[in-house]
């Protein structure tokens, strides 16, 4: 049976059996799949090397049954383990995590958000921006590439490229002042109208630098938060723990 080597991130595990994992992994060729290993749960399995912390794992694999695959061998491409010293970034991490295990489709590759997925892992293992800010950008370039962007250009009913400054998070809708008026449109700033033009447009190595005041990134937070909400139709629980641990970590 031929054994394929891939580069992929684990989205989460199910613990089978005594000593036996599934874990559902995004992969750079293949999308998101289904992997058993076998005895992962055993102490000195060789299979259990990067899957219990963040990390981009190279992973060796053969073809089971019903579309599972099976790993033969692992190792850690890239060690983002760190993360889980700060418990905020693995909160938000964990969250990212989540979205990611929605957003990837089953054996369909979706490179351009597996790119995405790294490139926030990183930021939040170097602890150098702000991380509400990193899970804003996160959000919206995640929906954005997935077939729910903004049309940021002009206004979605007159046509009128400038003083844009309602959101309709329910139809994708971007709105000028006059046009907004008439629906129930959330009423945002020509700072946030440009932040979001900049997430939709911005080049891969672009797309995180820039940075905002604390009452923006509230504001920015409050649309990416309810369009994940909106689009993928689900709270996550991983977002309200997040949100409990900011509360402790507060005092």
């Amino acid at each position: 049976m031929e054994v394929i080597t891939l580069n992929g991130v684990v989205l989460r595990e199910t613990e089978i059996k005594e000593n036996d994992k599934i874990l559902t992994v995004a992969t750079d060729a293949l999308g998101k799949i289904s992997v058993y290993c076998k005895g992962a749960k055993k102490i000195n399995s060789k299979l259990s090397v990067g899957m219990g912390a963040l990390s981009l794992l190279e992973m060796e694999l053969k073809s089971g049954n019903d579309g599972m695959y099976i790993l033969t061998g692992s190792r850690t491409a890239v060690d983002f383990s760190g993360i889980t010293r700060d418990l905020e970034a693995y909160a938000y991490c964990n969250y990212i995590l989540h979205v990611c295990d929605d957003l990837f489709l089953e054996d369909e590759p979706f490179p351009e958000l597996f790119k995405l997925l790294l490139n926030t892992v990183y930021l939040y293992s170097q602890n150098k921006k702000n991380k509400e800010l990193i899970k804003c950008t996160f959000e919206l370039r995640s929906l954005f590439i997935s077939g729910y962007a903004f049309d940021s250009d002009m206004c979605e009913d007159c046509g009128a490229e400038d003083k844009l400054s309602y959101i309709d998070l329910y139809n994708g809708g971007i709105y000028c002042e006059e046009c907004g008026k008439q629906y129930e449109c959330n009423k945002v700033s020509a700072d946030i109208i440009k932040v979001i033009k900049h997430i939709t447009y911005a080049e891969e190595k672009k797309l995180f630098s820039y940075s905002l005041p604390p009452e923006l990134i509230k504001e920015l937070s409050i649309i990416s938060t309810n369009y994940i909400k909106i689009c993928l139709e689900k709270r996550y629980s991983s977002l309200e723990y997040l949100r409990k641990i900011q509360k402790q970590l507060k005092g």
